[in-house]
């Protein structure tokens, strides 16, 4: 499916259990519904669309093994990307702009990678991970959102690696019990939160990180036992607002983590 210029329509393009689809260099512009809307299929490729102004720019419901890359989605009414009760999908080099939601959108599904994509400017999460197990976001630019960066929310063992978080609401915000996932490498900078943790979100590993410049660096509201250090030699976190003398890889100079907890919650970096 190909040099379609689908507008003004109810979608733009519609697949419903139709598998093995290549759809390329299409427009799908100011549809009623869906630009590019997928329902139980399977191997189908998105690349090099454009979807502006639809309802939802690209929607993948009850399919997997799609690989999206290289589109561009922008001026949704809704989400830029929405997925739903999907597996193995692959997100890639997309450019995802000023939707009135939520960037991407992913809710009951596993295996989702989101990698080296532009997610700026969209009034919700960049990426919200809802009820989703082992996903990757990675080396993503993720700014200006006016909602969080990236949001988890009862999500389990995901991977937050590598991405460049900046002048969001929250950069990284968990929820809901989200727990052992890995959030590591990331620059989280100019956010008004760099990193917020809330809701029995425990057992998550966070080191790192660059932590720069955030409203609040770090909050810990109401959860325990997560790891900000991983001892030496792997160390903590980078804190921009804390400065140690010499090389303690004893501990005994942490970051104090901002907690509502009983306990001081300590990052060691140096």
């Amino acid at each position: 499916i190909e040099n379609i210029n689908a507008t003004n329509n109810n979608y733009g393009i519609y697949l419903a259990h139709s598998n093995n689809n290549t759809m390329v260099n299409n427009i799908a512009n100011s549809n009623n519904e869906d630009g590019i809307y997928i329902n139980n299929s399977s191997n189908n490729k998105i690349l090099n669309n454009n979807a502006s102004g639809n309802n939802y720019g690209i929607a993948v419901l009850s399919s997997n093994n799609a690989r999206i890359a290289n589109n561009t989605i922008i001026s949704s009414k809704n989400k830029g990307i929405y997925v739903c009760g999907a597996f193995q999908i692959e997100m890639t080099d997309n450019t995802i702009d000023s939707n009135q939601k939520e960037g991407i959108f992913i809710s009951e599904s596993t295996n989702t990678s989101i990698t080296n994509n532009i997610i700026n400017w969209n009034k919700g999460a960049g990426v919200h991970f809802d009820e989703i197990s082992d996903g990757k976001i990675t080396g993503n630019n993720i700014s200006s959102n006016e909602g969080k960066g990236v949001s988890l929310s009862k999500s389990l063992a995901n991977n937050i690696t590598n991405n460049e978080i900046t002048t969001n609401k929250n950069g990284i915000y968990l929820t809901s019990r989200s727990a052992r996932n890995l959030i590591t490498n990331n620059t989280l900078k100019d956010n008004e939160y760099g990193i917020y943790l809330y809701s029995g979100s425990s057992f998550n590993r966070i080191y790192h990180n660059n932590i720069i410049d955030n409203g609040k660096q770090a909050y810990n509201y109401g959860v325990w036992a997560n790891s900000w250090n991983e001892s030496y030699p792997i160390g903590g976190n980078y804190w921009s607002d804390h400065i140690c003398t010499g090389n303690p890889s004893n501990g005994s100079q942490p970051y104090i983590i901002d907690s509502n907890y009983l306990n001081n919650i300590f990052s060691i970096f140096c």
